[in-house]
């Protein structure tokens, strides 16, 4: 079986064995690969399984050219799988349990640290200061928002579902968005805490996401449209919660979308040949266009710094191989 265990805070999903009667669990791998399906030969002896060795790693363009062709990567050989800006200027990347604090040069200034019962990620820092976070809990079994100050005290539960994720701050920073995953919906909650409160009743699909515009009046979410059997892109009001308009995506697209930093076009990643590239879709129903050129590599997280100049990614890969554990007998 693979699962992923209370040592590692769910970070890695490892393979283990459960002895019978007694029901014992045994860890067989403990190491920073993932094993994904696996199947066991006709003698017990042979498990066969695919091992997923995932590169993460920050890059950063400062917003001097157009096509972020000025990108340096800033972090290697530590996987970070997501990104977000804190109101200082600081990265908030996910580093699984924790979050952790990089400056743009890549250096690692401190961490927000998990207990082994727990674990935090999907950060998105807040105008006002605070980081709003998903925190995975053991005993409960549930991931929920939780609020947390910047040096990792006050720490404030916000949501009570059973699998609440992708926080994000209002502009004004007094209102946490994110998604509530089993009922496919967009809700809302104060930041100070308070009763969660559906945003609207449009099916939002987790792989699509959301954003909230600059000006805090409308809201793009991945939706789905149910009559042609395909995913699509609504425009959603923050007051009434009516879907304001439609759009298609490219048929490329692969990933979350947000607002463009202007706010006059909707961004996602397309991938074509294996790799990611971000693209904008106009609002104004002009061609859409790609914003970067890359040629390796897919694009995991993304996000715009405050002042929408600068551009944090999370790129990678996730090369596989072929492993055979074997049972060595003495």
């Amino acid at each position: 079986m693979t699962f992923s265990t209370q040592e590692t805070n769910f970070v890695r999903q490892q393979v283990g064995l459960v002895t019978l009667p007694d029901g014992i669990l045994r860890a067989i791998t403990a190491d920073t690969n993932d094993y994904l399906r696996l199947s066991l030969s006709s003698d017990g002896a042979t498990i066969a399984t695919v091992m997923q060795m995932p590169v993460r790693d920050i890059y950063l363009a400062s917003g001097e050219k157009p096509d972020s062709s000025d990108m340096k990567q800033v972090t290697s050989g530590d996987p970070m799988t997501a990104i977000s800006w804190a109101s200082d200027g600081s990265l908030l990347a996910e580093h699984v349990p924790d979050i952790q604090f990089v400056a743009p040069d890549g250096t690692v200034k401190g961490a927000i640290t998990s207990d082994k019962e727990s674990s935090a990620f999907e950060p998105h820092g807040c105008s006002d200061g605070h980081v709003v976070v998903a925190r995975g809990v053991l005993k409960t079994v549930s991931v929920n928002i939780w609020r947390i100050e910047a040096n990792g005290s006050g720490l404030l539960r916000l949501s009570d579902g059973k699998d609440d994720e992708f926080p994000r701050c209002s502009p004004d920073g007094k209102t946490v968005f994110y998604l509530d995953m089993p009922a496919k919906a967009l809700k809302r909650v104060p930041i100070d805490g308070g009763k969660s409160q559906a945003v609207t009743g449009a099916f939002v699909e987790a792989n699509g996401g959301f954003d909230i515009a600059r000006d805090g009046k409308t809201a793009v979410v991945g939706s789905y449209d149910f009559k042609v059997e395909r995913p699509n892109i609504s425009l959603v009001s923050l007051d009434s919660g009516e879907i304001l308009r439609t759009l298609d995506y490219d048929v490329r697209h692969s990933g979350r979308l947000q607002f463009s930093p202007d706010g006059k076009g909707i961004v996602y990643p397309v991938q074509e040949k294996g790799v990611d590239n971000l693209w904008l879709q106009p609002l104004d129903g002009s061609a859409g266009r790609q914003l970067t050129n890359f040629t390796a590599l897919r694009i995991y997280s993304y996000q715009w710094s405050p002042d929408g100049k600068s551009l944090a990614l999370i790129r990678g890969d996730s090369p596989s191989d072929l492993v055979l554990i074997q049972n060595q007998k003495k």
